[in-house]
């Protein structure tokens, strides 16, 4: 499946006191912005509906995966078909009807059908931004759910070099969630390291009662590298990942022979497998009376599924390049003008039987 789609030229004119754009290289902001909406500003002053959720606020809820993170935010749901295998639902819609920004662009991840869950993790995360509301129409059909936007965490303080050991267990699934990251800044630059690991057997509730093949694991690895030069910012980020989840359905224990209670084998029971790279550059230039915000990004994602005969039957590659550039400039104290395009190329190739 080919599609070339080119949306979005916006033309706004926002009424709102202005600051001077000398404070775009000011880094010691006191009140924090959003940068979901088409400006970024407090969200005591946004028009929008928005929800800023700390990721290290929420850990101590003890959840398996990012969509369960969400879910515990007032007006998210899930939409869960096993303990690894789940979607965020915003205002009883899901899948290609919630918009999911990573890194400022779309990300793509075959999520039309409920059995394909999100397949982020929340290592290296700093914050999450919701938007619920109507105004959510304004990122195209495919938000008219809401958008949530994954933000990076923030780079280390300046001259620094930090570093974090995080290890969390779940005794429902016999798991762990282990994850490492270090963090330098000198400046003018600075890189980011983050690594992690899923991995859990089947969930098993508080009498022994067991959810055959609900069993998963993954693997993740997270990559950043920026740079100020005079007027212009720029962060690159590289991500991968492989996850491997069970497929649960009504008559598991039909084509499923239970084994081992806490084996983790997904090579032979019905599995799905998800493995993605993605490469983007969030690059912000500021010009003589303006501002030129330019992101682009390629995404690959490759969804495998074994239905139970230990070979491949599905295999589906999706490849998105994309790119959104937004220029804004002052045209008097009290007005600004924003000229914004969004592009993408995408290509969804079937290679299993």
């Amino acid at each position: 499946m080919l599609k070339i789609l080119k949306q979005i030229c916006l033309i706004g004119i926002c009424l709102s006191p202005l600051h001077v754009f000398a404070q775009f290289l000011d880094t010691s902001s006191i009140e924090e912005v959003t940068v979901t909406t088409y400006k970024e500003e407090s969200i005591k002053k946004s028009t929008f509906n928005i929800d800023l959720i700390h990721v290290d606020s929420l850990k101590r809820y003890g959840n398996f995966n990012l969509t369960d993170l969400l879910a515990k935010t007032p007006g998210i749901a899930m939409l869960s078909t096993g303990i690894g295998i789940s979607k965020p639902v915003i205002r009883g819609l899901y899948g290609n009807r919630v918009l999911i920004l990573l890194s400022g662009l779309k990300f793509d991840n075959q999520q039309w059908q409920e059995e394909h869950g999100l397949g982020i993790s929340e290592a290296g995360l700093g914050k999450v931004e919701i938007i619920k509301g109507p105004m959510s129409v304004l990122y195209g059909s495919e938000a008219v759910g809401g958008v949530i936007n994954l933000i990076e965490e923030p780079k280390a303080k300046i001259g620094k070099t930090e570093s974090d050991f995080q290890f969390k267990g779940y005794s429902n699934t016999a798991g762990f969630s282990l994850q490492y990251g270090v963090k330098s800044n000198k400046g003018n630059k600075w890189n980011r390291l983050r690594i992690g690991i899923d991995n859990h057997t089947d969930y098993s509730d508080g009498t022994g009662r067991r959810v055959l093949n609900s069993r998963f694991d993954g693997y993740f690895l997270k990559a950043t590298t920026g740079f100020q030069r005079k007027n212009w910012i720029s962060n690159n980020h590289y991500m991968a990942s492989f996850n491997r989840f069970g497929f649960i359905f009504n008559d598991v224990y039909t084509f499923v022979t239970p084994d081992a209670r806490f084996s983790r084998n997904l090579g032979t029971n019905p599995a799905h497998y998800v493995i993605l790279n993605m490469l983007a550059s969030e690059n912000k230039i500021a010009l003589k009376k303006s501002i030129l915000r330019i992101n682009t990004g390629i995404q690959s994602n490759e969804r495998m599924e074994n239905e139970g005969s230990g070979a491949i039957s599905l295999n589906m590659h999706l490849l998105t390049l994309q790119y959104i550039a937004k220029w804004e400039t002052i045209i008097n104290r009290n007005n600004r003008l924003i000229l914004s395009q969004l592009s993408s190329f995408e290509n969804n190739h079937n290679f299993g039987a």
